[in-house]
């Protein structure tokens, strides 16, 4: 058998008979994949570089094989072939518990991931991915990505990895992504304060094609509505980007 996980063409991923987990054959009513919420920006050019930190947050209470990712990370508004982004990710990344990575998923269907690294409940992580051309290049060919644990001093990165022909101009403040949520347990208790269940995205730099750091005006979208099970998800922009479940 092999020793990775395999995945349909929407990023589901499969398992035993290959037929998709949690398909309702099997368990019950699930989110199988879907992104829960995301604060974004955009504008007509690249931005140069998209920077956060967040905590890893604790173990989920149950464990139903589902994945969770939260990250930044930039695509093209107008023409999304991949997304570059540093990843932390629950039984994901190919490894088990917590883990960081850097992607550029996934041009053609694949996944171009930098080798993950495991991390730990509570540990500092910090994320970013900045453009290797200078300053007003409408559309650079490559960029680099960094997923960094402060704690431990692991990290994964992607360097010069390509554009795939994209402008990077919709940048994700936070984003959270899952697969295979059967209920709300599924998720970690919260690290945020002030809210049970939900991650924060702090600290965050955006600099824009001339390399001068913006102030993002994130528009926060949830579109977890018609998915099963419904969970506390909401969200907050203050002064940093909370996404809550």
């Amino acid at each position: 058998m092999c020793d990775y996980p395999r995945f349909e063409a929407d990023g589901t991923k499969l398992v035993g008979d290959l037929r998709p987990v949690g398909d309702g054959k099997s368990q019950p009513p699930f989110i199988g994949h879907s992104w829960i919420e995301y604060a974004s920006i955009h504008d007509v050019v690249d931005y140069e570089e998209v920077y956060s930190q967040w905590t890893v947050p604790p173990t989920p209470a149950s464990n139903d094989g589902q994945t969770l990712y939260f990250f930044n990370g930039l695509e093209d508004i107008n023409d999304v072939v991949s997304i570059i982004q540093p990843v932390l990710g629950w039984n994901g990344n190919g490894l088990s518990g917590w883990s960081i990575a850097a992607w550029n998923c996934c041009p053609n269907g694949t996944t171009n991931e930098a080798t993950p690294q495991a991390v730990n409940p509570g540990d500092q992580i910090e994320g970013y991915t900045f453009s290797t051309c200078s300053a007003r290049t409408t559309t650079c060919p490559t960029w680099d990505i960094v997923a960094l644990d402060d704690e431990n001093g692991k990290f994964s990165q992607l360097i010069d990895t390509p554009n795939e022909g994209q402008t990077f101009n919709w940048a994700f403040g936070g984003v959270l992504e899952v697969y295979n949520i059967t209920q709300c347990s599924d998720y970690p208790p919260g690290e945020a304060s002030g809210y049970s269940g939900a991650i924060g995205f702090h600290n965050q730099i955006v600099l824009n094609n001339n390399y001068v750091r913006i102030t993002p005006a994130w528009t926060v979208t949830n579109v977890a509505s018609g998915l099963t099970p419904q969970c506390n998800y909401g969200r907050s922009t203050p002064k940093q980007v909370i996404l809550k479940y």
